[in-house]
Order: C-alpha cells, then structure tokens, then sequence
C-alpha cells in the first residue's frame, strides 16, 4: 500500500527546478489523475500556472515532511485504500 507525504511537506520533482510544497492528493489534470498537487515555494499559489500534479515516482527529494498528526495519518491511510480500491475496479490506472 502507498503512503501518502502529508501536506506540506517540501520536495524537488523531476524537471523542475524550484521547490515544491504538497497542498493536495489525487488531482484530476492533463495528466489524469496523480498522487498529489503542489505549489511552487516560496512564492506559493498565484494561479493555475504555479500548480504541479504528479505521481510519487517524479519525486527525487524530500526537503522537509510537513505537519503530520493522527487525523492526517488516518486520512492518508484511508486515501491509500481508495487508491487500491479504485484501481482493483478499474476507475484509476497502474503505475
């Protein structure tokens, strides 16, 4: 089962320069649906242009894990088994 980075937690992706902070999960973009939404540090959310969604594979660092307490853990567990359960249905593609 995949775990989730909680929000808030800074990452470098592949091909891009600047620092990333997660701000979300599961976004629906060109790409489909990806693990995860972020915005661009530090200049944050000034558009649709500052967004990035990608997938956990893109992700070549972890800077900094964001704030991270028992409700988030329980969210990012039960996101998991939705992942594994809409891929079993056939709603989301395997990686």
């Amino acid at each position: 089962m995949k775990h989730y980075l909680p929000l808030g937690t800074a990452v470098r992706i592949t091909g891009e320069i600047r620092t990333v902070i997660i701000i979300g999960y599961m976004p629906v973009s060109q790409k489909g649906v990806t693990d995860y939404v972020g915005t661009g540090y530090p200049a944050g959310m000034y558009g649709k242009r500052n967004l990035y969604c990608f997938n956990e594979n893109e992700i070549e660092e972890v800077l900094e894990k964001g704030y991270c307490n028992e409700e988030e853990e329980g969210y990012l567990e039960r996101l998991a088994l939705l992942e594994q359960e809409a891929k079993k249905a056939g709603l989301l593609r395997e990686e």
